[in-house]
């Protein structure tokens, strides 16, 4: 699938949360889950769990490709720092990524994690690169 314009590519993306909202919902045992209106937020949305008292976020990346096409898949480090920021009130963070042939997600670590080494610039914007063997596929 390919996907030429800014506004495809949105569309596309707004497609696929609404259509895994309620999925994530039940899969990170949620509560409450909504999506966050404002689209220039670092995250998609959030929810409390279960418990009452646990905070979420999530952040969803729709690809066009498979899981197995690249070893990595990459996430802008803006979203990462803001994540950081999260964690240290006690917040979790998931990073999920629907590839076409799943969903898959990482829980936001520490700083120090090395699983979060592997900084790069891209087109002048700063990215992650997630090994795609350090996420864990959803199965819904």
């Amino acid at each position: 699938m390919i996907l030429k314009t800014k506004e495809q590519k949105l569309e596309y993306g707004l497609r696929q949360e609404k259509k895994l909202r309620r999925k994530f919902k039940t899969y990170f045992n949620c509560l409450h889950l909504k999506k966050i209106k404002d689209q220039y937020h670092s995250f998609d949305f959030v929810g409390i769990l279960k418990d009452n008292k646990t905070t979420v976020y999530i952040e969803l990346k729709s690809r066009t490709n498979t899981s197995t096409k690249y070893d990595t898949t990459m996430i802008s480090y803006s979203k990462i720092v803001k994540g950081y920021q999260l964690l240290e009130k006690g917040i979790l963070v998931y990073l999920t990524f629907q590839f076409t042939d799943g969903c898959y997600f990482y829980r936001l670590e520490n700083k120090d994690s090395d699983k979060q080494k592997k900084i790069d610039i891209y087109n002048k914007v700063k990215y992650l690169y997630l090994k795609i063997s350090d996420l864990t596929k959803i199965n819904f």
